[in-house]
């Protein structure tokens, strides 16, 4: 990984993975990673910067077939509903602080 400063931008420069890889969760595609915090030569104030990154595919923006799960179609939205034992801590609770 490579990171210098040019006409007042911060550049990174990493090697792609081809082709990209499933994430150890396997929700995403990494395409290109730094593999955790990594200390650069280029420094800002005296201080060495220290570089985090991730670059990845989300399943929804991948190609069909590929074995990523897709999309899942609008979830209806799930109301909370509080049970009576909730209720009645919630109020304990409420009462013992006054």
């Amino acid at each position: 990984m490579k990171v210098r400063k040019r006409n007042g931008l911060l550049v990174i420069t990493l090697p792609l993975i081809d082709p990209p890889r499933k994430s150890k969760t396997g929700k995403t595609l990494l395409v290109a990673s730094s593999n955790g915090p990594r200390r650069t030569a280029l420094k800002i104030e005296g201080q060495n910067v220290v570089a985090i990154v991730n670059v990845y595919i989300r399943p929804d923006d991948y190609v069909k077939g590929t074995g990523i799960r897709q999309k899942k179609k609008s979830l209806k939205k799930r109301r909370f509903v509080q049970r009576p034992r909730q209720v009645e801590h919630a109020v304990r609770m409420k009462n013992r602080r006054r």
